[in-house]
């Protein structure tokens, strides 16, 4: 375990951090290759967007968050694509 509760808070976010890291450059690497795929990336965007208008309006803040991390993906997907 950890030696203090901010020790562990500290482990999450760098977890976090690592997994984020590691998303943007899985993205980065199938940049050229979804050039074709920007309308489908569009289609994904929004339908995050509607599902976290969904789960807010129903309460439920943890799939907000998941759905807030998975837009987040996805935007720098499309800045990627679109070599933003």
């Amino acid at each position: 375990m950890f030696a203090s509760e901010a020790d562990a808070l500290t482990q999450k976010k760098l977890n976090s951090l690592e997994e984020e890291l590691q998303k943007l450059t899985e993205i980065n690497n199938q940049g050229t290759a979804n050039k074709a795929n920007l309308e489908l990336i569009t289609k994904q965007m929004d339908r995050t967007v509607m599902e976290m208008v969904q789960d807010i309006h129903h309460s439920s803040l943890d799939a907000v968050t998941e759905n807030e991390q998975t837009l987040l993906s996805l935007f720098n997907k499309y800045q990627i694509t679109i070599e933003r």
